[in-house]
């Protein structure tokens, strides 16, 4: 690539990557490989159901790419955008929204590959019974396009000068 990208759009990934997901997150890790080398970034997943559909994030996408291009943004941070399963005019609107905290019922599924072998598929169920009304998971619950600026660091500065008399 003869000059780096303007910047890069990671997704549309089919399922929500909500507040803890981010850990776990293959879109969100690609945006933050650009981000990394100081390039704008952003991660757009959309929630699943049977009305699932990509034109909403895609509609959305575009709109924001226009609004951002000259927005402050953090050195080597991300935005992460998820989108509710939604006609785009069914959505309410964007939040600005903090990561929330998504806990999960797990279960693994027995399956077999096609030469035969086994192999357990994660599945279960998101836990979102207690969530913030500030957080990604409760906007995009209430129809809302979530936004929110991410950063690599996740030291813990509270307890990181309290941890020093213990090292």
């Amino acid at each position: 690539m003869p000059a780096p990208p303007d910047v890069v759009v990671s997704g549309i990934n089919s399922g929500p990557n909500l507040g803890s997901d981010l850990l776990y997150s293959g879109t969100v890790a690609a945006a933050m490989e650009a981000a990394f080398m100081d390039i704008p970034a952003i991660a757009v997943s959309a929630k699943q159901d049977k009305r699932f559909v990509y034109e909403t994030a895609a509609h959305y996408i575009g709109e924001l790419l226009g609004k951002l291009k000259d927005a402050p943004r953090t050195a080597r941070g991300l935005i992460n955008i998820n989108v509710p399963a939604l006609k785009k005019d069914e959505v309410k609107g964007a939040k600005l929204a903090e990561l929330g905290l998504r806990l999960y019922k797990d279960s693994f599924d027995k399956r077999s590959d096609p030469n035969g072998r086994d192999y357990y598929w994660l599945s279960g169920h998101a836990i979102e019974d207690s969530e913030s009304t500030s957080s990604d998971v409760y906007a995009v619950n209430q129809g809302y396009i979530s936004v929110t600026p991410v950063v690599f660091n996740m030291t813990d500065f509270a307890l990181f000068d309290k941890l020093a008399q213990w090292i």
